[in-house]
């Protein structure tokens, strides 16, 4: 029982991502069309309902992919058909035979992890998670660039990159944003500092 129990947690964690880009991107396209009705722009691509709807359907397009994935490795777990491989010819790869022992033996990265190190995983996408609700929240207070940086540095330090590479990338996001959105003519909360 505690194996199945294993099993569905493991499927509903593999569900979570895939239902949270389409419940954003859902959204996202619904928003853009409700802009787009209301001030009815001549190119509605240009404006913040052309970009919104784009993000929408990125987000609604990679949530498909995830979910058919996913059904895919459904599908597997439930028929319990394992690809087989022909084995008459072993493949080299760095000088090194890969034979049928090996590929039988091998482990997937997921089944190299240690239940402690999944929970670690587990706890770290319910921050990440958690962190996309305050968010949501510090947008209109903070603004859309400062809010941005904030939450793509904790994600990237949550992701275990180091302070150098998160500073660098978290910087050059900012930039993109103060100076790239108003070049695109997308007009995005500027909060209690203005920018």
């Amino acid at each position: 029982m505690n194996v199945k129990k294993g099993k569905l947690f493991s499927l509903l964690s593999d569900a979570f991502f895939p239902l949270l880009f389409a419940v954003a991107g859902g959204i996202l396209v619904s928003e853009s069309s409700r802009i787009t009705a209301s001030y009815n722009p001549k190119i509605w691509i240009t404006g913040p309902s052309g970009f919104m709807m784009i993000i929408g359907l990125l987000l609604l397009f990679f949530a498909l992919l995830e979910v058919i994935k996913f059904t895919v490795k459904l599908l597997k777990l439930r028929t319990g058909k394992v690809e087989t491989h022909n084995m008459n010819t072993p493949v080299i790869i760095d000088d090194n035979k890969i034979t049928a022992d090996k590929i039988n033996n091998y482990k997937t990265a997921e089944e190299e992890q240690t239940g402690n190190n999944r929970k670690i995983a587990r706890i770290k996408m319910f921050i990440s998670f958690g962190l996309l609700i305050v968010y949501t929240v510090l947008v209109k207070p903070l603004g859309f660039s400062i809010a941005s940086t904030l939450y793509l540095g904790a994600n990237l330090r949550i992701l275990s990159n180091s302070w150098k590479s998160t500073i660098i990338t978290s910087v050059i996001i900012l930039v993109a944003l103060l100076f790239g959105a108003p070049a695109m003519g997308l007009s995005l909360p500027r909060g209690i500092f203005g920018i």
